[in-house]
């Protein structure tokens, strides 16, 4: 056995044997490894090794996962699918796994609903390609010396906008923008951690990210002006050039995604080999799209 599924509090890894080493879903080496091998030998009741070193746990995991049985009597309350590194993939082996990315949101829910949950940036997905983005946009937004606005339609005018942002409170993302019009239709806030795991959403702050992911309730939209600069997330992303990193990494893995993005969020990208637009002729904004979403996580249409 070279390589093994597993999962940590409803939570898929990877564990690497020959390079003695835990990766999260998206390939990306584990921070506190040790702290996740240890709150997984106690979750599956393995006897502690001697040693407290990530190659110790590490070979305790291996000896237990060899003695599992391999019928499917097996009473556990979690899943394992043990694999060789050179087996074909869950995404190989089934060509109709779909993906898609969307839009943050604008709506979300109060801060009331957000749970105490002390909120890491780092443990974002594609911390190692967007960290020093994020926090370059975090600085810019939480900052008093720079004014951000918005202009309202409405009233015709600019309005202040102010982001005094909760850093002990977040939750995860498709709950956070639950509110907004395609994950409203598309219920989910009662999305299962399996489901979530499909979809991408691109955050005007923090880029793209994975619904499963962690977050904090701020403000801040594409087009919103920082100082004089209008639009100014749309063009620091596109010049940044690191979204067309994140989507081609994805690429690389054979993940394809349905573009639902919005006119204003798809300038913000320049990579699109593997975005797919659905051959859905959409009657409005945000409803009908969530409503596929949540037809297509439940398996109901075959719509391509």
């Amino acid at each position: 056995m070279k390589r093994a599924e597993i999962t940590i509090n409803e939570e898929k890894f990877y564990l690497d044997f020959n390079q003695k080493k835990l990766f999260n879903k998206y390939e990306e080496r584990v921070k506190n490894e040790l702290s996740y091998l240890k709150l997984y030998v106690i979750q599956e009741g393995i006897d502690e090794p001697k040693n407290s070193t990530n190659h110790s746990y590490i070979g305790a995991i291996k000896k237990q996962l060899r003695g599992l049985p391999s019928n499917d009597k097996v009473k556990s309350l979690y899943t394992y699918n043990i694999r060789d590194k050179n087996e074909t993939s869950d995404h190989e082996k089934n060509p109709e796994v779909n993906y898609f990315l969307i839009p943050c949101s604008k709506s979300k829910i109060n801060l009331e609903q957000m749970p105490n949950r002390q909120f890491e940036l780092n443990d974002l997905s594609f911390d190692h390609i967007l960290r020093k983005e994020r926090n370059e946009l975090l600085d810019i937004i939480t900052s008093k010396a720079y004014t951000h606005t918005r202009y309202n339609n409405k009233k015709k005018c600019y309005e202040l906008i102010l982001n005094d942002i909760d850093f002990d409170k977040s939750e995860r993302a498709f709950k956070v923008y639950s509110k907004g019009k395609i994950l409203n239709s598309a219920k989910s806030f009662n999305w299962s951690i399996e489901e979530g795991d499909s979809v991408f959403i691109l955050s005007a702050l923090f880029g793209i990210i994975n619904a499963n992911d962690f977050i904090p309730l701020y403000d801040f939209a594409i087009r919103d002006r920082i100082g004089n600069e209008n639009n100014f997330a749309l063009n620091f992303w596109k010049k940044s050039k690191k979204l067309d990193l994140v989507l081609k990494e994805l690429n690389d893995k054979g993940l394809k995604l349905y573009n639902l993005l919005s006119e204003d969020y798809n300038l913000a990208v320049n990579y699109h080999e593997n975005l797919v637009i659905p051959h859905v002729n959409w009657v409005d904004r945000g409803d009908q799209k969530g409503k596929w979403v949540l037809d297509k996580l439940k398996g109901k249409t075959n719509e391509k």
